[in-house]
Order: C-alpha cells, then structure tokens, then sequence
C-alpha cells in the first residue's frame, strides 16, 4: 500500500468526535503512522486537491474525510 493510501484509509477509518478533531492534523496522523511531517503534509494536501479529504482552515488545520456530517457533538 503507497503512503498516500495508508493516510487516506487512516483518516477514513478513525471515529471522528468534535472534541477530539486533535487527531486529524498532521503532527497527530504524521506521528501515528511514524511519518516525516512533511511528507504527510504535501500528502495530505494532494488528497485535498483530489477532494477525497477535507481541509477545515483553522490553527491548526484538520483534515476530514469528505462525507463527514457534523452532528451536535461529533462529525458523522
């Protein structure tokens, strides 16, 4: 599986709850799957031109699956 698969299956698969969006920004998932942050980053960033993630511009900046749905207390 190339890295960019192992990044987009990791985001897909994990269960997003609103309070704990910490989990999708690149150090987070870089330090999961023990990837430089950099090239997590420029992954992630494809991904997001390819629209099969979602970039939510904030500090930091989390990245979503596409088809999540935020619900009152997590994304569904």
């Amino acid at each position: 599986m190339k890295t960019k698969e192992k990044i987009l299956n990791h985001i897909q698969n994990k269960n997003i709850q609103l309070d704990s969006l910490e989990d999708f920004t690149t150090v987070a998932i870089s330090s999961e799957l023990n990837l430089s942050r950099t090239l997590v980053s420029e992954l992630l960033n494809e991904l997001v031109k390819e629209k099969k993630i979602i970039r939510i511009k904030s500090r930091p900046v989390f990245f979503i699956p596409p088809n999540c749905q935020t619900n009152r207390n997590s994304v569904l």
